[in-house]
């Protein structure tokens, strides 16, 4: 791994590798790294499909839904030798797309290589594509960009100053001890707010609609793929506090997933570790 996983989203892929960079790197000048590092070429980043799979060989709409996790797609009439479909929908939080390979065609029932991880309601733009070689690399909205990571902050000495850094709060769940309401302080605190934004779906809160992450997205893809990193990385790194997260992985047991990563914060240059985190996935 070159860097933090990010999954990119439509509207940042419209916006290009300038404004990327501004939001990852914080100076869009730095756009050239971002591009070194993930061995890109121009234009770097795209919504249009055909930029990096040639031109479809089908492009129609959907005749009806589908839901997050599907792995088919009726469609009768496409050409047998389709390799690849590409969905772009408009939803209630904006337009999602993604990429996905054909694992087989039976002419009328289309079976994906893994399931979609957002849903698209009827109508939505449905492109096929056909083996072809190209010899560049451009990313669409759903693939992985590489954001290299750097980091710099002053040392915790003491136990105390991690719970000044931190802070408290009501332990969550919401239990008693010696007579009053449980509190948790210091780098408890900050497990359990990293808890918390996993497991909120992303966009739940109405008053808070970017706390949260997307790892229901995820359910179905194997453990070790990327997607599962990416979509931890972005949560925990949402939190204010957060500088970055390096060496993510992940054990899937039925409805939870426990991860291991090193979260380093704003302030502190000490890591703080999660060791099999158990969080509970969302439904």
């Amino acid at each position: 791994m070159i860097g933090n996983p990010h999954i990119l989203s439509y509207d940042e892929a419209q916006k290009g590798i300038q404004w990327l960079a501004l939001l990852l790197l914080g100076d869009a000048s730095q756009w050239t790294t971002l591009v070194q590092a993930n061995n890109l070429s121009p234009p770097y980043v795209t919504t249009d499909a055909s930029q990096v799979y040639g031109p479809p060989a089908v492009d129609t709409v959907l005749s009806s839904s589908l839901s997050s996790g599907a792995d088919t797609i009726s469609y009768a009439g496409a050409p047998s030798n389709i390799t690849m479909v590409y969905l772009t929908g408009v939803t209630a939080n904006g337009i999602v797309a993604e990429s996905a390979p054909i694992a087989s065609y039976n002419g009328s029932t289309i079976t994906l290589g893994k399931p979609l991880q957002n849903s698209y309601p009827a109508g939505s733009r449905l492109q096929f594509f056909s083996e072809y070689v190209v010899d560049y690399n451009v990313l669409l909205p759903g693939d992985v960009l590489f954001v290299p990571v750097e980091s710099s902050a002053f040392t915790v000495t003491s136990g105390q100053q991690l719970v000044q850094v931190f802070g408290s709060d009501i332990a969550d769940p919401v239990s008693f001890a010696n007579g009053d309401i449980a509190t948790v302080s210091g780098v408890a605190t900050l497990n359990q707010r990293i808890r918390a934004v996993i497991q909120t779906a992303l966009g739940s809160l109405p008053l808070h609609p970017d706390f949260g992450s997307r790892i229901a997205d995820a359910i179905g893809q194997p453990s070790q793929s990327v997607k599962w990193a990416a979509i931890l990385n972005q949560a925990m790194a949402s939190l204010p506090e957060v500088q970055s997260v390096q060496n993510t992985s992940v054990t899937v047991d039925g409805d939870t997933v426990y991860v291991t990563a090193t979260v380093i914060v704003d302030t502190t240059g000490d890591a703080i570790q999660l060791v099999n985190e158990a969080f509970n996935l969302v439904p």
